[in-house]
C-alpha cells in the first residue's frame, strides 16, 4: 500500500458517482475543504476487517473489492 496526497491525484475523486455531480468550478474548493488520502493497494491486501468500525468514507476509484 502507498499513500499519496497531491493536487495532481485529487481530481480522481470526481470519477466517483457520489462526487461527479460537483460542478467543475467548485471542485478545487471542494478538494481544499475535504481531507483526503489516496491509497494504492496491491492484489490480496486487506482494506477492511469484518465487524470493524470506520469513521471515514472510502471511495474506490479503480479495481474491485471482494
Amino acid at each position: 500500500m502507498t499513500n499519496q496526497h497531491s493536487s495532481a491525484y485529487g481530481p480522481l475523486i470526481f470519477k466517483c458517482p457520489l462526487c461527479s455531480s460537483i460542478p467543475p468550478e467548485r471542485r478545487e474548493e471542494f478538494l481544499q475543504d475535504v481531507r483526503y488520502t489516496l491509497k494504492r493497494y496491491g492484489k490480496g491486501d486487506m482494506l477492511f476487517a469484518q465487524g470493524a468500525e470506520y469513521k471515514m468514507l472510502y471511495i474506490l476509484i479503480q479495481g474491485e473489492v471482494r
